[in-house]
């Protein structure tokens, strides 16, 4: 999963330009304590080296490049804004986001003024660095990146919080000493509004249907009922079968669409399997794919159920039975 903390990595990068630059005589605990971490990140190497080397990252890119510069910069620094998104939850970054334009850039500014203060009131270039870098190398850096290569997913970028708080407390308080007398007061007030600000997303991520979109639990309620020990169940990828598998209790055929999907082979299913179940949810959802799986398996079965597909929500399943043979 190392892709979700790919915006962690560069504010661990600017952590540490900041400890060469200003704090140089602690770099050597600073490096031991990276390589610690490094070593006990290690058992993921292989699982890296595999998501690099065979991830169908091929499907991604009409959805990662369905926002303008200036947005995909809005999402950067809101991530931040909130901690890499809200509270940890889906939060207003998505492409489906009922915000407007202006609203999804405006969101982030009670974060940049409180950061933007207390690096405008900071004493001394230090403080300023370790604001500034923690803010400008991750987010600069991805913003080049995506002006050329469509690498922006929303959730790709998460799992901030601690440095996020860090940074933010850092503004806050350099922010509140600027404002005397009672400073400390000031310093609750301002984080207090941050939090305040932060909870209006609460309501769309209970009440939005949109931001709950996949229905694993009730889809397997309903599939346990009638999937037989015989049957085979096609997913999408190895995640789509790992939650399946979290909540299915009964036995059936496994096979998988990605990250190699042979279709000769699904053309040929019809020969071992009498029903053949499709249960697919991002990322395979991709309509190539799903289109050219549904024509190679109507070359031995026909559709009986699953032809009506709800957009958004998922996992989208598809029941195929054998063509019953020609009579003689």
């Amino acid at each position: 999963m190392v892709y979700t903390h790919d915006l962690a990595f560069f504010v661990l990068a600017a952590h540490g330009l900041w400890v060469i630059s200003y704090e140089r005589r602690h770099l050597g605990r600073w490096l031991l304590t990276m390589g610690t971490v490094a070593v006990l990140y290690a058992p993921w190497g292989p699982s890296l080296w595999y998501q690099v080397m065979h991830g169908p990252t091929w499907f991604l890119g009409p959805v990662l490049g369905d926002k303008p510069p200036y947005l995909k910069l809005s999402d950067l620094v809101g991530l931040f804004a909130f901690g890499g998104s809200l509270f940890g939850m889906p939060s207003y970054f998505f492409s489906n986001t009922s915000l407007t334009r202006l609203e999804q850039v405006l969101f982030p500014l009670p974060f940049l003024v409180v950061v933007g203060s207390g690096i405008a009131l900071s004493h001394g270039r230090r403080q300023v660095a370790l604001l500034g870098l923690s803010l400008a190398l991750p987010v600069g850096v991805m913003q080049v990146v995506g002006l050329w290569f469509p690498a922006f997913f929303a959730r790709w970028f998460s799992f901030l919080c601690p440095f996020y708080a860090m940074l933010f407390a850092g503004g806050a308080f350099a922010l509140s000493r600027a404002i005397r007398p009672h400073s400390d007061r000031i310093a609750v007030y301002v984080v207090s509004a941050a939090l305040l600000f932060n909870i209006a997303g609460l309501e769309r991520y209970y009440f939005d249907p949109q931001l709950h979109p996949y229905q694993w639990r009730t889809a397997v309620a309903t599939l346990s009922r009638k999937v037989e020990p015989a049957d085979l169940l096609l997913f999408g990828d190895s995640g789509n079968e790992a939650t399946f598998a979290y909540y299915f209790k009964g036995r059936a055929w496994t096979r998988l669409l990605l990250p190699g999907p042979d279709l000769e082979a699904i053309r040929g299913l019809g020969s071992h399997f009498n029903r053949v179940w499709l249960i697919v949810a991002p990322p395979a959802n991709h309509p190539a794919l799903i289109d050219q799986t549904l024509s190679a398996l109507q070359t031995s079965f026909v559709l009986v159920d699953g032809g009506e597909r709800t957009p958004g929500v998922y996992p989208w399943v598809y029941l195929f039975e054998a063509r019953p043979s020609p009579r003689l």
